[in-house]
């Protein structure tokens, strides 16, 4: 016979096997690789695809990920490195635009806006070491804003170098910016900043004016 207990612990295995199943398609769905290595000369981090437009794509990134010049590229998991030409950037608020061919088979965002507190938990893609690493996945939650104006994300886990550039989406996998950099507080946490409104800002001046 089974006990009112027994069906009570069924009932919590069952719902919990299908919010496993719930997160596990919501993931499928999430536009992983659009995160991308990207290299400017010797320096080094990761952009999002956050736009295709026929042969070519938009790519974002941190201003400080290129700003040392030399021969840009990109490359999307599991393809080979590709030219990318800087299109636009942003010092004060460390974005810049990267246009590329257009890769096939590679999803966007579902859109973009700036992060906010109610649009958490917030994942962040990025590749450590440079770009050379293998892709890695972090998640964090809003942390309020930073006086000079980007986002705080903090959450469990280390911060790479490398993750600079790298994509950030909110939990209706949108994107919010790239990482700005990093402080890791020891005891496995760390918080990044993102560039908030900032973004939104000038990816829509940018696709203004590329219309």
């Amino acid at each position: 016979m089974v006990t009112p207990r027994t069906k009570f612990i069924l009932f919590l295995l069952a719902l919990a096997a299908l919010l496993l199943l719930c997160v596990g398609i919501c993931q499928a769905s999430w536009p992983w690789d659009a995160c991308c290595a990207v290299r400017s000369g010797n320096a080094g981090g990761s952009g999002t695809l956050v736009g295709v437009s026929g042969e070519q794509s938009l790519v974002i990134t941190a201003h400080h990920v290129i700003e040392g010049g030399g021969r840009r590229s990109v490359r999307f998991p599991g393809r080979e490195w590709q030219p990318a030409q800087l299109v636009g950037s942003d010092s004060r608020n460390d974005i810049a635009a990267l246009v590329t061919r257009t890769p096939e088979g590679i999803g966007t965002p579902r859109g973009y806006r700036a992060a906010a507190k109610e649009d958490g938990p917030f994942v962040m893609i990025g590749y450590p070491w440079y770009g050379r690493g293998k892709r890695e996945v972090w998640q964090g939650d809003y942390n309020g804003y930073t006086s000079w104006g980007t986002v705080l994300v903090r959450g469990r886990g280390h911060i790479q170098s490398g993750y600079s550039g790298g994509m950030t989406l909110n939990r209706y996998a949108e994107y919010v910016g790239p990482c700005n950099g990093f402080t890791d507080y020891g005891s496995g946490v760390s918080s990044y900043a993102t560039s908030g409104d900032a973004m939104t800002r000038f990816v829509d001046r940018f696709l203004r004016s590329n219309q």
